[in-house]
């Protein structure tokens, strides 16, 4: 995630925030501009960048000629959301919320802010998997892409299944209940299990039927390193949960992920999104943080060059680059007296996984 810089007050902002702490300005990311925006409310009701210079203005008119926006209405009426959506859109929604096709009832204590955390989970992968120019929305992909977040109802005997159908993800709404979580994932042995890690691992079963399983010779290269994902899967899961294979770390980047190739690919899949986001947020720290005084353009400018750099980066130094850091990170964290941040060790054969998500990647992208 880039850091990002209130256009009235140049005051850090967080992808987040729907508002500057500093200043007050109404904050909210514009998609088609890319970026987390200080908004000011104008006379026609529309919201605009504050302090952003107007086009020249038609003769004998008033009209404001700043790009207009509304704010995505779970902003307004959920204040789930942070978003924006183009004045000229006819949608209420903004382009992440309305890829949600069911949601829990928020009359209920404690559902708002369950659907805050898997909307925000949402919104930070559209975010990346926009970033990496991969298809996304309805218009480029084979399958429509929703998401449903559901909660189990034990008196009715209905449990919810995470998992991907289709282009359909469906998260447990007892994702975003951290002791719930906690308690998950100390039973199932994940020491990464989270809400972004969820979205990131779902997606990887849709972007496999999007871009691995249409191409002939893509298709052939998985099965070489993954395996064959014509192997019976509801078989393959049963033996990975009686029998659990010991040495999994010689070939898998999880243990989950030497259960049957698909579990394999998504897993390496969701590890690849990790990567690519935490160098990311990493490398525009260093180029964003500044000293008091500071020429706020230049270092805006030295910001923008450095993200440019990973839109289209080598393999072999992006995997260099995330070794050193997964070191650093760690030794943060014990300094702190906390379990690692990274707990992976990447064997030859994972990284040559990596390599491959990298290079679908990368072939698969639709935006420069």
């Amino acid at each position: 995630m880039r850091t990002f810089r209130c256009d009235h007050c140049d005051s850090p902002v967080y992808f987040e925030n729907p508002r500057c702490v500093a200043c007050g300005h109404t904050l909210a990311f514009l998609p088609d501009q890319f970026r987390l925006a200080a908004l000011e409310r104008t006379d026609d009701g529309l919201w605009r960048i504050a302090g952003e210079q107007q086009a020249e203005a038609l003769p004998d008119t008033q009209a404001d000629t700043r790009p207009a926006y509304r704010l995505c209405h779970h902003y307004v009426s959920t204040d789930t959301c942070n978003w924006a959506v183009e004045a000229a859109d006819t949608h209420e929604l903004c382009v992440s919320c309305r890829l949600t096709q069911e949601i829990p009832d928020l009359s209920l204590p404690g559902r708002q802010a369950s659907l805050y955390k898997m909307e925000l989970g949402k919104r930070r992968l559209v975010f990346n998997l926009r970033e990496l120019g991969l298809p996304l929305f309805e218009h480029e992909t084979l399958n429509p892409l929703r998401f449903s977040f559901l909660e189990n109802v034990p008196e009715a005997g209905f449990h919810v299944i995470t998992g991907h159908d289709h282009g359909h993800i469906t998260i447990n709404l007892s994702e975003a209940d951290d002791v719930e979580r906690m308690r998950s994932r100390n039973e199932m042995g994940e020491p990464y299990r989270t809400v972004l890690g969820h979205f990131r691992h779902e997606i990887g079963h849709f972007y496999w039927d999007e871009i691995v399983a249409p191409q002939e010779q893509r298709l052939e290269a998985f099965r070489a390193l993954f395996g064959d994902e014509r192997e019976d899967y509801g078989e393959a899961l049963k033996r990975h949960y009686e029998q659990p294979d010991p040495n999994w770390a010689n070939e898998h980047i999880s243990a989950y992920a030497s259960a049957h190739p698909w579990e394999g690919w998504a897993e390496t899949w969701a590890h690849y999104m990790h990567m690519r986001a935490v160098i990311e947020t990493a490398d525009d720290f260093a180029d964003s943080v500044r000293l008091p005084g500071q020429d706020a353009k230049a270092a805006r400018l030295a910001s923008a060059n450095a993200w440019l750099l990973h839109t289209q980066p080598d393999f072999d130094r992006l995997i260099l680059r995330w070794m050193r850091l997964g070191l650093a990170l760690n030794a943060l964290n014990r300094s702190m007296g906390l379990d690692d941040a990274y707990p992976f060790t990447l064997s030859e054969p994972v990284r040559e996984k990596l390599r491959f998500v990298h290079d679908t990647v990368r072939a698969s992208a639709i935006l420069a």
